[in-house]
């Protein structure tokens, strides 16, 4: 992490905006840099998301068919499975099967 003269912190990200009031060391590390984006900006991180119907459904499953066994598992962490499986060919066997291992 980094600090401006503003005394605010930030770590460097592309997905920043630049401000007038970063530091040259922070223009450096990332074109992009502002320790303001996270708290004004209004675009939604993509995990605090809404679930979408592919989504829900899957974490349906997921909760049913683990029932009891996954009792210590957050929503939020189970979602990260849903999510994190997306994008395979087959992603709700995909998602089933690595909750299962993750479970054993």
């Amino acid at each position: 992490a980094t600090s401006n003269n503003l005394g605010l912190s930030g770590t460097p990200c592309c997905f920043h905006t630049p401000t007038a009031d970063m530091s040259a060391n922070d223009a450096d590390l990332c074109p992009g840099y502002s320790t303001e984006a996270k708290t004004t900006s209004t675009s939604i991180y993509e995990e605090a998301k809404d679930l979408d119907e592919y989504e829900l459904n899957t974490m349906t499953t997921l909760r049913t068919k683990f029932s009891g066994e996954d009792r210590a598992i957050s929503d939020t962490y189970a979602l990260q499975f849903v999510r994190g499986y997306r994008s395979e060919k087959d992603a709700e066997k995909v998602t089933i099967e690595k909750y299962s291992e993750m479970l054993d």
